[in-house]
């Protein structure tokens, strides 16, 4: 009797936790529905499965975890284009590098505010995410070469943007 006090205990505590501190995760069938309303479905569950924090989220945390995903996406972006920035040496091609930099200075900033307002509950005037997109477009149209790296890292960023149009879309239409 005494090897199962533990077991009990244990159980116990599990159960009261789950009690004090329910899951309020987004469920699979919600993400499904975020995610059918973007131009790639598969990758947009995707994006959102491959970060950690998605698993524990709710609407509004996720929300969130989508807009940093963008942020960071852009950051990256940014560093590409700055060192491409540095690295060439024809001058067009310098000028396109250093347009795509400023675009993605005034992005930062976009998804900076984008974020407040999702901490503010503000999901329905989220209008940075698609400002962001149109700009990262806007980057790889300035510049007059056509690189796979390029070509990708617009996908990259658009693809979270859209994600995230959609996850805070769906926030909104849920709280009308």
């Amino acid at each position: 009797m005494a090897s199962y006090t533990p077991r009990l205990l244990a159980l116990t505590l599990l159960v009261a936790f789950s009690v004090i501190h329910p899951s309020s995760s987004v469920p699979n069938e919600t993400l499904v529905a975020i995610c059918s309303k973007t131009y790639n479905p598969i990758l947009c569950e995707s994006i959102l499965r491959g970060d950690p924090r998605t698993s524990s989220a709710d609407l509004p945390e996720l929300s969130l975890v989508s807009i940093n995903l963008t942020i960071e996406q852009a950051a990256n972006n940014s560093q590409v284009f700055v060192e491409f920035h540095d690295n060439t040496t024809d001058p067009a091609l310098k000028k396109g590098f250093n347009s795509c930099v400023e675009l993605y200075q005034l992005m930062e900033d976009n998804l900076d505010k984008a974020y407040h307002r999702s901490e503010g509950g503000d999901y329905r005037n989220i209008t940075e995410l698609v400002q962001s997109s149109n700009q990262a477009v806007e980057c790889a149209s300035a510049l007059a070469i056509n690189l796979v790296t390029i070509d990708a890292l617009t996908r990259a960023v658009v693809s979270k943007c859209e994600t995230s149009i959609s996850v805070n879309q769906y926030i909104a239409r849920s709280k009308a």
